[in-house]
Formats: structure tokens, sequence, C-alpha cells
């Protein structure tokens, strides 16, 4: 499987952040700062990982295999980035609370592995090592929800070319049980989850 162009790759080497700032009511964004990453960065997260008030960033780094976390200094700018292995080709990384300890944990899709990576929280911003989890054919896009109503959260997972969405039922401890396969429709390529009818069960949304 072709993972990217050439000339994708050329563009996306870096995150971009663009600060803004308010001119007549209308924001503004005129200040670029950019960030080197890992090998093809595919996908991002927001969170304050280390709990100092900042705004950190995880991001997925497709051709490297693995993730790099940022510490947000509170300025808009960055400490350097550490690094984490993952499965093969990451495409979407996601967070939730998967050990019920208060600190958010990262799932992370990795397309030509068929899998799914778990990296807990130390709490400290630092991660555990990564603990992969079988679902179909070339994840794409994942998303969390208590959908047997234990109390724990669950994961969802679209697979693109498998055409299904596999479901990971959580243990409240970090680790999840063997995944539930349901068939969709065709190249499912991403996924939400919310409660669409108000009777407070989770639904899912997929494209």
């Amino acid at each position: 499987m072709k993972k990217t162009n050439l000339w994708v790759l050329l563009v996306i080497l870096m995150v971009t952040v663009f600060l803004s700032e308010s001119v007549s009511a209308a924001p503004l964004f005129n200040t670029r700062r950019d960030f080197a990453v890992g090998d093809g960065p595919a996908s991002l997260v927001l969170c304050d990982f280390n709990t100092d008030g900042h705004i950190d960033m995880a991001v997925a780094n497709m051709n490297s295999n693995n993730i790099s976390i940022f510490f947000g200094i509170g300025d808009g700018t960055f400490q350097a980035g550490t690094n984490y292995p993952t499965g093969t080709t990451p495409s979407s990384i996601s967070l939730g609370d998967l050990n019920n300890d208060g600190h958010p944990d990262l799932i992370v899709t990795n397309q030509d592995g068929n899998d799914v990576s778990v990296l807990l929280s130390k709490s400290n911003g630092t991660f555990q090592n990564a603990v992969n989890y079988g679902v179909g054919t070339a994840p794409s896009s994942c998303g969390l929800g208590d959908f047997n109503g234990d109390g724990n959260l669950d994961l969802v997972v679209a697979n693109h070319l498998s055409h299904n969405i596999s479901i990971l039922l959580g243990n409240g401890d970090g680790t999840l049980q063997v995944s539930i396969t349901l068939n969709i429709a065709t190249f499912p390529r991403s996924l939400a989850v919310g409660d669409f009818n108000k009777d407070t069960y989770a639904d899912l949304v997929v494209s």
C-alpha cells in the first residue's frame, strides 16, 4: 500500500501553529511557528498531558511508525518532542481515560499493521510502551464511548479496507477485550461518537 506521495511529504514534515490576534473583532492568524515532528505526520490531538496548565500536542507520524509528544510552554511554543513507537503506519490518534486514573491515554490506529496501539499515561506527561490490539484491515479512525453501560470507555475503529468497524470493550484497567466486528457500507474512513437520540446511550456515525 502506497503511504503518501512525495509532494505531500515535502509539505507536511512539520507541524505549523498559527497564533490568533484580534483586530476589529476579526481573528487573524499572523504568527507562524513550525515544529519538526516525525516522518509523515497524519493526525494530532491537543491536551494538557503533564497537568501544568498548558496545552500539549501529540502527533501520529505515519512513515516513522511513532508518535511525537510536545509539551506546551504556554506562549504558543512547545518543548522539543519525545517519540514513542507505535504499530506500522499510524494513521490517526485519539485520547481517552481507559484505566480510570483521571489522566488521558492515547489510542493510535495503525493502517498497515491492522491493529491499534494503546499508550497509557504515567500521569506526568510520559507514556507506557504501546500495547497493540488486532482490528480489521487498514484501520483509519477511532472513537471512544461507553457502549455497554459498565462505566468504562470502549473503543470503536473504522476499518477502511475490510468495510467494517471493530468494537473493543474496555475493562477499566487500560486493557481491551477482543474486538467485535460489525459490517457496514464500503470503505469507512472516519467516525464519531455521540448521543444522537438523547437516550443516554452512545451512538455512532461513520463516513
